[in-house]
């Protein structure tokens, strides 16, 4: 009546009487298996075509049981089906001459170039919308077992790690040690009505080596890890923490549509991870947030789905928050534009953040019409002379902590907050080996 060919065995299905059966057949020993009776209801012609839409599965005592696939992926040698089992998901491998099941949610991994975060977005979404979100915007990149990821989880890290210690001995070399005149030099203020931090702008500290280290970089290495450089070790093996593994094989998975990022090449934006970084200039100490991905259907500015996006936000006064053509971010790279490090946030956080930051920008609009002002200071909200009042980039580091971005105040924060403490030219980064990832 029906057979399934499965992995050198055969599923066949046949009718004796009244009675429906079906038969395992292993083609190399030229012999039946299990011969196994289905009992059913109603027609028999409505049960038998209900089962050829459905794919035979082996239990562990030899039987079978008949499974929706949702859909099929083919990788490299392997296969990969997933089914519905008992009503949960299950991923069906044919990889190196074994057939395996194995629960989707403890299986299935991010690959390298994903984020974190990509397998708990997914099982956040239930039922059709899972599966549908699987087929039309996921693939599968590599299926592998247990010792093959763990033996690529410890290569990553001791690159990590010793990226890390490269990255730190560059970034103790490279940041400027500057003064405040010179810091204030980009706001054409003059330095003088500065005069009581003046004794500040080259303050000692000692440092775990005892060495003495002045100037406002390295305070801010001393005191809140060097954010722009991704030198924190235990940051890095925080982020990058290996995945509790079943035995036996892991599919690994990543967004269909991914592209380049025009801030940094070397890594990718998708509808699932965006970029998020900040920026300071062209020409001047001014802070703002960019954020750049792939929108997808809930992104809540209206754009077309699947579009490739800049959005930049910041506080001017008042809260200014738009997209921006390419061309114009360009123009600014050639100009002296500096920024910090990149984070890869889930854009599902990001989508409230922006969400947060055009509600802002909205109600502001509306005081300036009723005739009233924004409050502002240069010195910024954690300043003694700032009464609690944002500056550029105080209003950013607000905004990045609501997804879960620290950027740790610098010993002068209580004087001031200075974006230049946090950016550099962006040529430094191209020096780095890259660890965001999408």
């Amino acid at each position: 009546m029906h057979a399934w060919p499965i992995n050198g065995y055969s599923v066949r299905l046949f009718k004796c009487g009244q009675n429906l059966s079906y038969e395992t057949y292993e083609h190399s020993a030229n012999r039946a298996c299990v011969i196994s009776q289905m009992p059913y209801e109603g027609s028999m012609e409505k049960i038998i075509s209900w089962l050829k839409t459905r794919h035979p599965v082996f239990n562990k005592n030899g039987t079978v049981d008949f499974c929706r696939v949702v859909h099929s992926w083919q990788c490299e040698q392997s296969i990969a089906r997933l089914i519905v089992k008992n009503e949960k998901l299950v991923w069906n491998i044919f990889r190196q001459g074994l057939e395996v099941l194995q629960p989707f949610s403890e299986t299935t991994i991010p690959s390298e170039i994903c984020h974190k975060s990509t397998v708990p977005t997914l099982l956040s979404l239930q039922g059709e919308a899972l599966q549908r979100t699987l087929i039309e915007d996921f693939t599968i990149v590599k299926i592998s077992s247990k010792e093959e990821i763990d033996k690529e989880f410890k290569e990553t890290m001791k690159f990590k790690k010793e990226f890390c210690r490269k990255t730190f001995t560059i970034d103790m070399k490279e940041r400027q040690l500057v003064g405040w005149s010179s810091i204030f030099a980009g706001w054409q203020i003059s330095s003088s009505i500065f005069a009581p931090l003046a004794a500040f702008s080259i303050a000692p500290i000692l440092t775990g080596a005892g060495a003495i280290a002045m100037g406002t970089g390295l305070m801010y290495a001393y005191y809140g890890g060097v954010c722009s450089s991704n030198c924190d070790v235990d940051a890095v093996i925080e982020r990058c923490k290996q995945p509790k593994l079943l035995d036996g094989f892991c599919v690994q998975i990543e967004p269909i549509i991914s592209e380049k990022s025009y801030i940094e090449p070397r890594i990718f934006v998708s509808k699932f991870t965006w970029a998020v970084t900040v920026l300071v200039g062209p020409k001047s100490v001014h802070a703002s947030l960019l954020i750049e991905g792939i929108s997808k259907q809930d992104f809540p500015l209206s754009v077309s789905k699947e579009t490739h996006f800049l959005f930049r936000a910041h506080l001017v006064p008042p809260v200014t928050a738009k997209f921006i053509e390419l061309e114009r971010y360009q123009k600014w790279e050639k100009e002296g534009l500096q920024r910090t490090e990149i984070w890869m946030i889930s854009s599902d956080k990001v989508s409230i953040m922006i969400e947060q930051i055009i509600k802002e920008r909205d109600e502001q609009q509306q005081l300036l019409q009723k005739g009233k002002t924004v409050d502002w200071t240069p010195f910024g909200k954690y300043s003694f002379y700032g009464r609690g009042v944002h500056n550029c980039m105080t209003w950013i580091q607000e905004k990045l902590e609501g997804i879960y971005i620290p950027i740790p105040k610098t010993l002068y924060s209580r004087y001031l907050t200075m974006p230049t403490f946090y950016a550099h030219p962006l040529s430094y980064f191209d020096k780095l080996p890259t660890t965001v990832q999408i």
